[in-house]
């Protein structure tokens, strides 16, 4: 069987895009937030925006010292359930978050959310308290935002959250 020449085109146009397809790729990346809220803040300068970024405070990791104002967000007050909202830039499928610590952490619960879409997706129930801790995610859910909520009964002083995933 003779193929023409037009259909030689169709066929080498149809290869040569399959091929296109095929080396498009998802790029790994890992990013700090761009932006924060909470539903409570030490307004004395604990304030949900020095979560931004990476981690700048001196004893971040620690745990056992507290860097001070102007380093970490934290609640009101130790004993308040609070919730802290990160933003990210570019959103991903989410394969991990590291949470950098400052002083005294305890977080019960972790979310997943997509602005674009308003879903959310519970990553973590339970008690942790490391003072950097990294979650494990299973790269199914497109995130741009993370949710951290304290547990209640410890300042939870948070300096950074490190979002990975592929775009």
């Amino acid at each position: 069987m003779k193929i023409k020449n037009g259909s030689n085109f169709i066929l080498l146009f149809f290869v040569i895009f399959i091929l296109g397809l095929v080396s498009i790729s998802a790029a790994s990346i890992c990013q700090y937030a761009s932006s924060a809220s909470a539903t409570s803040q030490n307004l004395l300068g604990s304030l949900a925006n020095y979560s931004v970024g990476a981690p700048n405070a001196p004893s971040v990791g620690q745990c056992s010292g507290w860097s001070g104002y102007g380093y970490t967000w934290s609640p009101s007050n130790w004993n308040v359930k609070a919730n802290l909202t990160l933003n990210y830039t570019t959103p991903v499928y989410a394969q991990n978050l590291t949470i950098f610590g400052d002083y005294d952490v305890c977080w019960n619960r972790i979310f997943l959310a997509n602005t674009q879409t308003n879903q959310k997706a519970q990553v973590f129930n339970g008690f942790q308290n490391s003072c950097i801790y990294t979650q494990q995610l299973n790269s199914s859910f497109l995130a741009n935002q993370v949710i951290i909520e304290t547990c209640g009964w410890a300042w939870s002083s948070t300096d950074a959250v490190q979002l990975c995933g592929e775009t």
